[in-house]
């Protein structure tokens, strides 16, 4: 049964899908799956009654739920008005003459094909085509499976038993982990796993392997999976057996491993928790190790680091804050009453800390993981550590092809190989990403696992061998634009940019509901910071006068109706038109509160800025910032609930793309609709991609993974071969004790070089 949640989306993608693509493609409903539809129509609009007969007849709705649903739709900013015209007289302003309706998303679309410096220029781009993909994904309410053992469900069944065979058939034990799950469901909001989930977790548990796969699409809660299931192999192994194992999760990217750490967070609070009740005295214990985690206290106090990477409390949601305890510090929750700090202890906060207790749960990215296996120092994690994994997580995969994919994929075996040969512990990895083409075969190159020892879990043929159809619905609208050559795409981004900050504005003085929020993808950071200021001198001369005034840019009128494409003018409240726009108009020429509205997010950026982005991004209600301007950093597996469209600059790998596009449309805020742009530059080779005849799949969420070929990954190349033994020669040093430069003191004379290239020949195998 679909929540009002669920309907409102399913109501929202229907009237997109239903009732305005016609109308913007007249040929829309003969074209081919395959093909682009093409903005054509863009002064359409719908009328009231239209949509609310359209509700009541395709939903089997009363009229006047129909009209509830329309009248939310339109409140929350989904639904827009559109007007003739606009006059003033005084302070007085007046809309006048609605023309009708349309899908905030839609609306967009047509804007941006038709985005111009000024109303009697040309347009930047030329062809603005476009793809639709709806698609079922996980809702709260297909979240409801929890093991049980006398259940009527056979999920819960099926999941229970296998826990239990998993435990050595210890009851007590099994009823724990329940406990634990449904206290980290409550904190997230859910009562428990969906199907898929379900099904990857038990055949996690009950089978012996080597390796595994988890591909399925972004949002479905894959992470979930191989948290539960590797927190199901600590309990085992490290509090019941008092092993000292540890388990890796390795991100390509600080923002997503920061993310993701609020869930380890969460879930080991819970777990701790209650084996403290149940009489346990072992906690299983955490840390985030990166570039960015200090080396000790000093080095907080000196930088004057407060928050801890923006994590929040699991227990009351106050922000987690390091408190100087001698010469170590701690993680605490900064409301000094709150619960968590009877358990603070689990979180490991430093590099020096984690050296004299190395965490149990180890959050990395591949150059941080490389550089502390080929370090022996004492005061980190190092080898020896490492050497103790017993599981490894590589979340996002499918970044790790050709070289980059050969030099991890070497560094995975050759921990593995320390692991079985210094501890004898066979190190389990999982992969995890939303696509990935021919899984078990890139697998099996990228790890040198036989395929046999390999165990694949896949959304898409889960859900159709299973008949299981998810009660979410999804719906991604893809733009493919093309810039005229006569024009900058940096400069169609700034333009872009402002009329994403003017409806963001203009939506926060109406106190909508929803916020809406854009991330413009640029991967050149000089050209982004360019971009970005572009942005900001776009609003100090005036931007978006023209759009709100026309070219006549006067504030006594406006006869060019909202249903052209270049104004915007209809986003703003009537009531706060006078006070907010002509007012601010007439006393500086500019809307400078637009700059606000807009931040930026690179590798470069201070992390007390890059924490406020997104902050920002999380809570767009507190935090004022509609529009992101951000490199790679932000196209992972990150849940950003208000972000509803998306710029990329540039053709790129279409997995990549994928990742971009679905950063947006992943909650029902925003009723799981994106708007993904992608622009082309003025370079012959992304011309021609825009008219590959496989685009279309390529492109989509949830592909026909067998219809692709796996991607290369460069394992047997000769050079990362020779590189492979060299990591392996080194980590070798380190385990036992010999200093390898890897950290702090770093080689300064031709001599020191010689013995230590001379120490590295003499252990060399």
């Amino acid at each position: 049964m679909h929540s009002y949640e669920e309907k409102l989306a399913r109501v929202y993608h229907g009237i997109i899908l239903d009732l305005e693509l016609e109308k913007i493609d007249p040929n829309a409903f003969n074209r081919k799956q395959n093909e682009a539809y093409v903005v054509q129509n863009s002064e359409y609009s719908l009328s009231k009654d239209e949509v609310i007969d359209y509700i009541a007849k395709k939903f089997g709705e009363s009229l006047q739920q129909a009209q509830k649903i329309f009248d939310d739709l339109l409140n929350r900013g989904f639904l827009v008005t559109l007007y003739d015209k606009f006059v003033t007289k005084n302070t007085s302003i007046k809309f006048k003459d609605v023309i009708g309706y349309r899908t905030l998303h839609m609306d967009l679309l047509v804007r941006s094909a038709h985005i111009r410096t000024y109303y009697y220029y040309p347009e930047y781009v030329m062809s603005p085509r476009f793809f639709i993909y709806k698609f079922n994904v996980p809702s709260r309410e297909d979240r409801i499976i929890i093991p049980r053992r006398d259940s009527s469900i056979a999920d819960e069944r099926n999941l229970y038993f296998a826990l239990l065979k998993f435990f050595n058939g210890n009851e007590r034990v099994v009823k724990i982990f329940i406990r634990i799950l449904r206290q980290y469901f409550l904190s997230l909001g859910t009562k428990g796993l969906d199907k898929f989930q379900a099904y990857s977790l038990a055949k996690l548990i009950e089978n012996s392997y080597k390796a595994s796969v988890i591909t399925a699409p972004t949002g479905s809660g894959k992470t979930e999976i191989f948290l539960i299931y590797a927190l199901t192999e600590a309990i085992k192994t490290n509090i019941l057996e008092g092993n000292d194992y540890k388990y890796v999760f390795v991100y390509p990217r600080k923002v997503l491993a920061v993310d993701q750490a609020n869930r380890f967070i969460r879930i080991l609070y819970a777990t701790n928790y209650i084996l403290m009740q149940e009489g346990y005295k072992k906690i299983l214990s955490f840390g985030l190790r990166d570039g960015l985690t200090p080396r000790d206290s000093l080095e907080i106090k000196q930088k004057n680091i407060r928050e801890f990477r923006g994590i929040k409390c699991p227990e009351c949601g106050k922000p987690l804050i390091y408190r100087i305890q001698g010469k170590d510090a701690r993680i605490s929750c900064s409301n000094d009453s709150c619960r968590f700090n009877e358990l603070n202890k689990f979180i490991i906060a430093t590099k020096r800390a984690m050296g004299n207790t190395p965490p149990d749960f180890i959050v990395t990215n591949p150059w941080a993981l490389e550089t502390r296996f080929l370090d022996g120092s004492s005061d980190d994690i190092n080898s020896k550590t490492l050497s103790r994994a017993k599981l490894i997580i590589v979340d996002e995969t499918h970044e790790y092809t050709g070289i980059s994919g050969g030099l991890i994929g070497a560094l995975l075996s050759t921990i593995r190989e320390h692991a079985r040969t210094f501890n004898g512990i066979e190190t389990k990895v999982i992969l995890s990403s939303a696509t990935m083409p021919g899984a078990k075969i890139f697998a099996s190159k990228f790890l040198g696992v036989p395929e046999y020892q390999i165990i694949e879990t896949d959304f898409e043929s889960f859900r159709q061998k299973s008949g299981w159809i998810p009660l979410g619905e999804r719906l991604m609208i893809v733009a493919l634009f093309h810039m005229n050559p006569r024009y900058s795409w940096s400069t169609y981004a700034q333009l872009w940019a402002v009329m994403i900050a003017f409806l963001g504005f203009s939506y926060r003085i109406a106190n909508k509901k929803f916020i809406p929020q854009a991330i413009i993808f640029i991967n050149n950071i000089r050209e982004l910071r360019k971009t970005f200021v572009g942005f900001q001198e776009n609003i100090s001369l005036g931007e978006p006068r023209d759009h709100i005034f026309g070219p006549s840019a006067s504030p006594d009128s406006c006869t060019i109706s909202s249903m052209d494409p270049y104004m915007y003018w209809h986003y703003i409240p009537e009531k706060k038109f006078h006070s907010e726009i002509i007012a601010k108009y007439k006393a500086s020429g500019k809307l400078d509160d637009l700059k606000e509205l807009a931040g930026k997010i690179y590798s470069k950026v201070e992390q007390e800025e890059r924490l406020r982005v997104i902050e920002s991004l999380k809570k767009p209600q507190e935090e004022k910032i509609n529009v992101v301007f951000g490199t790679s950093s932000l196209e992972l597996g990150v849940d950003y609930d208000n972000v509803s469209f998306i710029l990329n600059i540039g053709i790129e790998n279409p997995l990549i793309l994928a990742q971009r596009l679905g950063r947006g449309g992943r909650s029902l805020r925003c009723l799981r609709t994106v708007l993904g742009i992608i622009l082309t530059r003025n370079i012959p080779s992304e011309a021609f991609t825009l008219y590959d005849i496989d685009l279309y799949e390529k492109l989509n969420p949830c592909p026909d993974t067998s219809r692709l070929q796996p991607k290369p990954v460069a394992t047997g190349n000769p050079q990362i071969l020779k590189r492979a033994l060299l990591t392996k020669t080194i980590s070798t040093l380190a385990y036992h004790g010999k200093h390898t430069y890897s950290s702090r003191r770093a080689i300064k004379s031709k001599s020191q070089l010689k013995r230590f290239i001379k120490l590295i020949l003499d252990n060399l195998k």
